[in-house]
């Protein structure tokens, strides 16, 4: 099916239903890529010399593989060599390398399959450095484990820890990043905290001291995200503006490349900022409108501007719109898209780019096999609780009725609006059901005969 045939419709779809859909979220890890499925399952891709893929293997893909076991997934995070992984039943589980006990199972076991982290419940977010893991409870306090010679643990003490430990002092934490060896923590009175090795400065406390125990970033306030790279770190306050500290050999702070700042300093040519992500030198941005900026280190592409050439002012990411997310990986970068595709560039020689190859890219390319898109728009609130898994490889999703109480009756129409499947199901049913034709946008339509209806879209690939 031509784009020119299906674009004119799928423009009405939006205009008629608010049509959103948002398939995946992305977390880059320091060689490897990891995304979330809209049906709470998990693909990754790179480097797997420590199996932090989770698949099971230690062999490296060039495109997208499973993560075995796992289901219910709400938040991923990439670390340097493994993976975390935050249920929607509040456990934490970890995979890949343990050198350090960074997987919190109580072992220095390095493992190709996820395991639970011990200890603790009610885990709504994850983040990953150097040999050591972050994990945020729904209470507002922050939990670590792992490679602690800096102090990045935030315990208070230098000495690694294989069970988890709170960090002290903390509380209202609504956010939380890892660098390499440096964590940041977001607050709900919109302040930042810093631990770790600060030999950048990236702590952004006016010194280069490191700390094992959490320290205020110095005067910054109304923060709503952040990011950590290998050694600086990014805020993006309020107004949409975006603040940097710590190292800037690349130019990764927009700024005079080769500068250190011990404060965190205004990143000029960039407004209506609403996420960052940072990587080993270079930073990214994304704009309220949908499109991305990058700054710093591009040696590797990673900044997707066609060129290998580094820079310190902040460049438009051509041939990208309609992004919802951004991540970095050490010189790779990844783009989540409005309709749920990820895009990536820059450093491929463990194929974590996804694109079935492992050739670097200066331009960003789409990320292969990946979970197929789906949305849903309620009209009513009943229907709510709908929700629809496609699975293009087999040629079928599963339409999981989620409590409603009423009949459905549903009708797959292709983007011509011929109907090519209609029936009927009960409340308890979970459907499995075949979508005959090519490969392209269908819209499923569920409809309760009483006013409540929803309509979704799939892509199916």
């Amino acid at each position: 099916m031509s784009s020119r045939s299906t674009l004119p419709l799928l423009i009405l779809l939006a205009a008629l239903w608010s049509v959103s859909v948002h398939a995946q979220r992305i977390s880059g890890g320091w060689l490897h890529s990891v995304f979330l499925c809209e049906e709470a399952t998990i693909r990754a891709v790179g480097n797997n010399n420590y199996g932090q893929l989770g698949d099971g293997s230690t062999t490296n893909n060039s495109t997208p593989v499973a993560v075995q076991g796992l289901g219910g997934v709400r938040s991923v995070a990439g670390g340097n060599n493994h993976t975390l992984f935050a249920l929607a039943d509040g456990t934490a589980w970890a995979v890949g390398r343990n050198l350090q006990g960074q997987l919190g199972n109580g072992t220095n076991i390095t493992t190709s399959t996820p395991v639970q982290v011990s200890g603790l419940s009610d885990v709504t977010a994850v983040s990953g450095g150097y040999g050591f893991s972050m994990f945020l409870k729904s209470d507002g306090t922050v939990w670590s484990v792992g490679y602690n010679i800096w102090g990045q643990l935030g315990d208070g003490t230098n000495i690694d820890r294989n069970l988890p430990v709170q960090v002290v002092g903390l509380n209202n934490i609504t956010a939380i990043a890892s660098g390499e060896s440096h964590s940041l923590f977001l607050k709900s009175d919109g302040t930042v905290w810093a631990v770790g090795l600060n030999a950048f400065s990236q702590l952004g406390d006016g010194t280069s001291t490191n700390r094992n125990l959490p320290v205020q970033v110095s005067g910054l306030s109304g923060i709503t995200t952040l990011a950590c790279g290998r050694d600086h770190s990014l805020f993006v306050q309020n107004n949409g503006t975006v603040w940097g500290v710590g190292g800037n050999t690349a130019g990764q702070l927009g700024a005079g490349a080769g500068t250190i700042t011990s404060l965190p300093v205004l990143i000029s040519g960039l407004s209506d900022i609403r996420a960052v992500a940072a990587g080993y030198s270079h930073s990214l941005f994304l704009g309220n409108d949908g499109t991305a900026w990058g700054v710093g280190g591009n040696l590797s592409g990673q900044l997707g501007l066609g060129s290998n050439t580094s820079t310190n002012v902040p460049a438009p990411i051509p041939g990208l719109g309609g992004l919802s997310a951004v991540a970095a990986g050490s010189d790779h970068s990844l783009f989540l898209t409005d309709l749920g595709a990820v895009r990536a560039v820059g450093k491929n020689t463990n194929g974590q780019l996804g694109d079935g190859t492992n050739t670097d890219r200066n331009t960003p390319v789409e990320v292969q096999g990946l979970c197929t898109i789906a949305s849903a728009i309620p009209v009513r609130s009943r229907l709510a609780n709908v929700r629809l898994y496609p699975a293009p490889t087999r040629g079928d999703l599963t339409i999981d009725l989620g409590g409603v109480q009423p009949k459905l009756h549903m009708i797959i129409r292709n983007m011509l609006g011929e109907e090519v499947a209609r029936s009927s199901h009960g409340a308890t049913d979970r459907v499995h059901t075949f979508i005959p034709g090519a490969a392209g946008p269908y819209t499923v339509e569920l409809n309760d005969g009483v006013g409540g209806r929803k309509v979704l879209m799939v892509v199916k690939e």
